[in-house]
Order: C-alpha cells, then sequence, then structure tokens
C-alpha cells in the first residue's frame, strides 16, 4: 500500500544493510517506511510527522520486536541504527516504544507539553500513557 506522500524531509533509513525495507505499510498521511531486521526480529516503522506545530516537523521512529515491545537495550541499539541517539522516548501504547526528535537543531530536546497532564504507567523500564478522551483532548489546546 503507497500513501503517495512526498516529503522534502525523509524519514531516518538504517545505517546496516542488514535491515530490509518493507515499503509504506499504512494509510497514515505522512511520509513513512517500515524496516524488518531478520536477525534480531525487529520492526521499525521510521517517519517524519508535525505531532506540534511548535516544534515543527520531528522524525519518529516506532519499534517492537516480533509484535511485542522490545527490550531497552533492543530499543537504544535500534535507535542508534537509524541515527537517533538525540531522540526522547514517548510512548502512548503498551507495545511499541516510540521515538521522537525534531527535525530543527534548536528544537532537539524539548518535550512534549502533554506528558504533564497524562496518566503515566510504568512497567519495569517501559513507561507509557494511554491514549484516553481527556489526555487527546487537552493535546488538542
Amino acid at each position: 500500500m503507497r500513501t503517495g506522500i512526498i516529503s522534502i524531509i525523509s524519514p531516518k533509513k538504517p545505517i546496516s544493510p542488514a535491515w530490509i525495507s518493507q515499503g509504506e505499510c499504512l494509510e497514515t498521511g505522512y511520509a513513512h517506511c517500515a524496516w524488518y531486521h531478520p536477525h534480531y526480529k525487529l520492526s521499525a516503522i521510521s517517519a517524519v510527522e508535525v505531532p506540534d506545530k511548535d516544534i515543527g516537523p520531528e522524525y519518529h521512529l516506532s519499534v517492537s520486536k516480533s509484535g511485542k515491545r522490545c527490550s531497552a537495550a533492543e530499543a537504544a541499539f535500534m535507535v542508534k541504527q537509524f541515527g537517533l541517539t538525540d531522540a526522547i522516548e514517548d510512548n502512548h501504547s503498551s507495545i511499541a516504544r516510540n521515538f521522537w526528535m525534531p527535525v530543527a537543531e534548536d528544537k532537539k530536546g524539548i518535550d512534549c507539553d502533554c506528558k504533564e497532564h497524562e496518566a503515566l504507567i510504568t512497567e519495569g523500564d517501559f513507561t507509557w500513557r494511554p491514549i484516553t478522551k481527556e489526555n487527546f483532548e487537552l493535546g488538542m489546546k
């Protein structure tokens, strides 16, 4: 399935040739590409999105392992593979780990304002904030 989205800013690609491109995988409305590492059974969706107009476009990397949550060490490996070591982890799902990094250098390190209003769930080394109607409405303000 192809979205046909053309973006002047391309999603990040992994540095290792071991990753297999799975192409575009979802109708998302933004530029993205799915990747798979057969040796480690790791999956990633690399995208460019604009979740916050004040920050502008951000690289987004969503990572998992065989449809389940990957470990913190595996996530660190993937972030490095995609050149996103300055990315901030911000999860709204109990499965995938999601990393965000603004494209603009001067915006790096800025965290989402919505975090202070959202319920936080901690499971070992993994934290996430469920998407609720209240959280969604707070984020829209």
